[in-house]
C-alpha cells in the first residue's frame, strides 16, 4: 500500500509539473508569410522594445549618427504617405525638417507613450514592435496635435522595417 501511495503522489506531482509548463499562449492570426502559412502572435521580448526605445532616444535628441546604430543596413522606412526611403534618405529628411523648423522658430515633439512587442514565430527570430506616439507641433501661438502608430520589425537587435500611420487630433 505504501508503494501505491508513493506512485500516486509521484504521478500527481508529475501532472502538476507538466501542466504548469504549458506552451506559450498565442492569439490572433496574420498573413505575413510568403508560403500562405497562417501564424499566430506570441508575446515578444523587452529586448526588441529596448531597441526601439534606443532609436527613439537618439532620434528625438537629433543624434542621427548614433541613431543609425539601431538600424539594419538595408532598412526600409515607410512614411505615412506611403513613400519608402532608405536610412540615408530618412536621416537627410529629418535633418532638413529640423533645419526648417529651427529657421521659423517652430517645434515638432514626438512623445513615445506606449510600446509592445509581438512575435509571429518564436523559433525563427524577429519581432514586431508597435510604438504609439503623441505629436505636438508649435509655431508661434498655434499648436496642433496628432497621433502616430509605428510598427518596427526588429531582427537580431536591429530595425529592419518601419511602417508609420498617423492622424491629426481634432480638439
Amino acid at each position: 500500500m505504501k508503494q501505491i501511495k508513493s506512485i500516486f503522489y509521484f504521478v500527481l506531482a508529475a501532472f502538476f509539473i507538466v501542466s504548469c509548463n504549458s506552451d506559450e499562449r498565442s492569439v490572433g492570426f496574420n498573413d505575413w508569410t510568403d508560403d500562405g502559412t497562417e501564424y499566430k502572435f506570441y508575446l515578444g521580448t523587452e529586448a526588441s522594445i529596448d531597441v526601439v526605445k534606443g532609436y527613439n532616444d537618439n532620434w528625438t535628441s537629433r543624434n542621427y549618427t548614433e541613431m543609425r546604430n539601431f538600424f539594419n543596413d538595408t532598412v526600409k522606412i515607410t512614411f505615412n504617405n506611403g513613400e519608402t526611403v532608405t536610412l540615408d534618405e530618412f536621416v537627410e529628411f529629418m535633418s532638413n525638417r529640423d533645419s526648417r523648423l529651427d529657421s521659423i522658430g517652430a517645434s515638432l515633439d514626438w512623445n513615445l507613450v506606449r510600446a509592445f512587442s509581438v512575435d509571429i514565430d518564436p523559433s525563427q527570430g524577429g519581432e514586431h514592435v508597435h510604438a504609439s506616439y503623441e505629436l505636438e507641433y508649435k509655431e508661434g501661438e498655434n499648436t496642433s496635435r496628432g497621433l502616430s502608430n509605428i510598427w518596427f520589425y526588429v531582427v537580431d537587435g536591429k530595425i529592419v522595417t518601419v511602417d508609420q500611420q498617423s492622424r491629426p487630433v481634432v480638439d
